[in-house]
């Protein structure tokens, strides 16, 4: 996942949930990439405006979740789960 030339690469192995996050991007400060606290974890956010995010939950290191805006949540929800959960 990206946002310009900001990437970050997660190894399916980390990838313990994911879920669809329609809340507004205001939840996060706005749109760009944010870092925030949601429900005692850090998430770093990688918001656009209008479209919803996926939010992968992680499985160790500081960063509990990672949430990045798709135009196809369903679709990237099911890969992950497909990929990650079948181990």
């Amino acid at each position: 996942m990206g946002y310009g030339l900001i990437k970050k690469e997660i190894p399916w192995e980390r990838i313990e949930d994911c879920e669809i996050d329609e809340v507004s991007s205001l939840r996060y400060g706005g749109w760009g990439i944010r870092l925030t606290r949601v429900g005692g974890r850090w998430r770093a956010a990688y918001n656009v405006v209008g479209i919803s995010r996926v939010v992968v939950s992680l499985d160790e290191g500081w960063m509990g979740e990672v949430a990045f805006s798709t135009k196809s949540p369903d679709k990237v929800t099911q890969v992950i789960k497909d990929h990650s959960f079948s181990r």
